[in-house]
This record gives C-alpha cells, sequence and structure tokens, in this order.
C-alpha cells in the first residue's frame, strides 16, 4: 500500500514532467505501427504477421492512451479542488479583512462621539448680577477652573468635572476594548485618541489635578482615576 506521502511525490513528478509523457505517449502512437511490423527474435513479440495489425496497435496503445486520458482527468480534478481551497482561504481573509474595517470604522466613530461629548461640554460663568455667559467645549473647562473653588467641594457639586470623568472612562474603555481586539491599524486609532486628548483635554486637566492637590478636594479618587487614565494615554504606542 503507497502512504499519502509517497503519492504525493509520485504525483508530483507526473505533474512536474506531464509534458515529456505526452511527448513520449504521442511519439510512441506515432512510432507504433513501424515497430510492430518489424520483424521480432521472437514469436511472441513479432506483429509483422498479423492479420489486422491497426487492431492489434489499437489494443496495445489504447491502454497506454486511456491510462495518460484517466491521469490528465486526475490532475485536472487535484487542481480545481485546488483552486477552490484557494479560492475559500480568499474569501474567508477578505470576510476577515471587512470584519476589521468596519471595527476599525467603528473605533473612528467612538473616538468621534469623545470629541462631540468634548464639544458639548459647558459652563455658566455669573458676572454679576443678570450677567451670565455660556462657555462651550474644553474652553469651558478652563474658564471653569478660572474661577472656581475646589477646597473643601465635591466632585459632584460640579456637573462639568462628572461630565469630564466620564469622558476619561470613554476613552480608557476605548483603549482597552481596541487593546484588546489587536487589529492592524491600532496605532492610527491610538495616534488619533493621543491628538484629541493633546489638542482639547491636557492642559486643562494638568491645571485641574494640581488644583486638587493644592486646594484639597474631599474626593482625592477623583484625581486619581483622571491621572491614572492619562498616564494610560500618554504610554500609547505613538509618535509624541
Amino acid at each position: 500500500m503507497v502512504d499519502d506521502n509517497n503519492k504525493d511525490k509520485i504525483y508530483k513528478f507526473l505533474k512536474d514532467n506531464i509534458g515529456y509523457i505526452l511527448i513520449i505517449a504521442i511519439f510512441f502512437t506515432i512510432l507504433a505501427p513501424i515497430i510492430f511490423t518489424i520483424g521480432a527474435k521472437f514469436k511472441l513479440l513479432d506483429f509483422s504477421n498479423t492479420g489486422q495489425i491497426g487492431d492489434t496497435i489499437g489494443g496495445i496503445t489504447s491502454p497506454i492512451i486511456g491510462i495518460l486520458a484517466a491521469f490528465l482527468v486526475y490532475i485536472s480534478f487535484k487542481e480545481q479542488i485546488r483552486a477552490n481551497e484557494i479560492q475559500i482561504s480568499a474569501r474567508k481573509e477578505d470576510n476577515k479583512d471587512q470584519d476589521e474595517q468596519r471595527t476599525f470604522e467603528l473605533y473612528l466613530k467612538f473616538i468621534s462621539d469623545i470629541n462631540n461629548d468634548i464639544n458639548n461640554l459647558f459652563y455658566v460663568y455669573n458676572h454679576g448680577l443678570n450677567n451670565q455667559e455660556t462657555y462651550n467645549g474644553s474652553y469651558a473647562f478652563g474658564i471653569f477652573l478660572d474661577n472656581t473653588s475646589l477646597e473643601g467641594n465635591s466632585y459632584t457639586k460640579f456637573p462639568i468635572l462628572i461630565e469630564i470623568l466620564f469622558i476619561y472612562k470613554n476613552i480608557e474603555d476605548l483603549i482597552n476594548e481596541i487593546d484588546a481586539t489587536e487589529i492592524r491599524n491600532n496605532k492610527i486609532l491610538f495616534q488619533k485618541i493621543y491628538r484629541l486628548f493633546q489638542a482639547k483635554l491636557e492642559t486643562n486637566t494638568w491645571r485641574f489635578i494640581n488644583l486638587v492637590k493644592s486646594q484639597k478636594m474631599k474626593d482625592p479618587a477623583y484625581e486619581i482615576k483622571i491621572l491614572d487614565v492619562v498616564n494610560k494615554i500618554n504610554q500609547l504606542p505613538v509618535i509624541h
């Protein structure tokens, strides 16, 4: 019994040399009438006196041609199976790429949502009697820090601080999620997160952390939570 390894070797040899085999078969078919009509020393091999020489040659060459034809069909069948396997593998790779692209676009949307959350921040500053002004976006955070005493207060007293905490929590969750999926373009996503932090949060966040340390809020854990996320952002694999 021929094992699978030897079968593969035989198949590869025949496939690689199919051209030579065809040439030999064609030449043999052409030369058969000459070969079999020449007298031979042994009567067993002497077909020169055979009445139906065509039938004799056909009877001898047909099995050879039949085997060759069967082998060609076998090669064709094997190659078709191999082509199907390659096609299936390519489809799987395409599906994987499409899934990864969808995931990448979803993360881009999350980053955009965080950016919108920052832009939607607002702080109403009272300049005096009936004189209020509303500030928006990251600028609102800065105006809040310029005009608010944190001494002895809880962060729950200030809605803008609660919103900032949620924003940083969303950033942390997004970083962890991107890390877990390990998509190929994760550095692009990390770069966008870092640039967003750098452009809209970094300056006022460090101001706030320093104010908390100097003015001693009731909730030091709040400052620690934000500081942990800031450190994680600064450790992202991006160009700083």
